[in-house]
């Protein structure tokens, strides 16, 4: 049996939270497992076990089928139904395509959708989403099976060239000492600190837990305004340190891995957190934390967009996260 999953046009959050739902069609259907998606997830994804294929497609278009149509899925599971990709599918060999509800899905021959998974969609949260999208193409198969399957602490695994330029990074910059992220980025989160919020959060954390090294990861597109706006804030950080990423997201992997704990807004780096076990305090909206929830579910809300949020509000924020650390990971 061959299972395509087809997962792209989202962010890393996006497929952290699907790892689970891979891991158990693995494990319950002993099927090939092939992921259709794009440079990132197939980035994510090059070491892990628990698929067969990562195929980058970039799209669905014409030449995406073609390369779909060569597996000869059993089955696939398409995350984001939208018309014009259900359209794509329905000319591919795939016998059975299950989707969340759409019309589209209703009126094709080819998709099947969980009528479950549309009365519960907005109380549950992604990952359970794409669970429950996997249950789907046995449900008694995956029912008879899921209590027996022990999910591993470790769903994205990284190479020694990785853990190698990390190591050597620490060693230079955090010799002998643990190390916290703070995340202060975000393309998707509407609810989160400004950048001046983050500042003020990393120098207070400075001072009130000076046993630990606050650490920022940039990557490309923010690394350089970043650095300027540091220099600009004119603020006096003690022990902050900066890694530049490159493009390649198992060097963020590995460094999230050694972490103790990070703190995040709603994006990829904290479901990556999650997907290694390592501990978060997710600075959420209360719909994220209905829909993006992480592992350990804690939490301190943000109550209104970042647009709206004023400078009172943030003083609130920045305290409650601070007590958050010192009671749930400063030990």
């Amino acid at each position: 049996m061959t299972i395509g999953f087809i997962l792209f046009h989202r962010g890393i959050g996006d497929y952290c939270v699907a790892f689970k739902a891979l891991y158990l069609m693995k494990h319950i259907y002993g099927a090939r497992i092939v992921v259709f998606g794009n440079k990132a997830v197939c980035n994510l994804l090059e070491y892990a076990s628990y698929i067969d294929q990562c195929e980058d497609i970039g799209e669905l278009n014409q030449k995406s089928v073609e390369c779909i149509n060569s597996y000869h899925c059993d089955c696939a599971i398409l995350v984001q139904a939208r018309s014009k990709s259900i359209k794509a599918l329905e000319s591919s060999n795939i016998k059975k395509v299950i989707t969340p509800l759409k019309l589209r899905s209703l009126i094709s021959p080819k998709c099947r959708t969980s009528i479950w998974l549309f009365l519960r969609h907005r109380m549950i949260s992604m990952t359970d989403v794409m669970c429950e999208l996997a249950r789907y193409i046995n449900p008694k198969l995956y029912d008879k099976h899921i209590a027996e399957i022990k999910i591993p602490a470790k769903l994205i695994s990284t190479a020694p060239k990785h853990k190698k330029a990390i190591s050597e990074f620490l060693t230079t910059n955090c010799p002998n000492r643990e190390f916290v992220i703070i995340n202060p980025f975000s393309v998707s989160a509407f609810s989160s600190l400004s950048l001046e919020g983050f500042l003020e959060l990393i120098e207070r954390f400075e001072k009130r837990f000076s046993k630990y090294v606050p650490l920022v990861i940039t990557y490309p597109a923010v690394h350089t305004q970043f650095m300027q706006n540091l220099k600009d804030s004119k603020r006096s950080f003690s022990s902050l340190v900066v890694f530049e990423n490159n493009d390649d997201l198992l060097y963020l992997v590995e460094m999230v891995d050694r972490a103790k704990c990070v703190i995040s807004p709603s994006t990829g780096v904290i479901h990556i957190a999650s997907c290694l076990h390592i501990p978060t305090i997710g600075l959420f909206s209360k719909r994220d934390i209905v829909h993006w929830g992480t592992l350990d579910k804690c939490y301190v809300e943000i109550p209104k967009p970042l647009s709206t949020i004023n400078k009172q509000e943030e003083e609130i924020i920045i305290e409650e996260t601070l007590r958050v650390f010192g009671e749930c990971c400063a030990k």
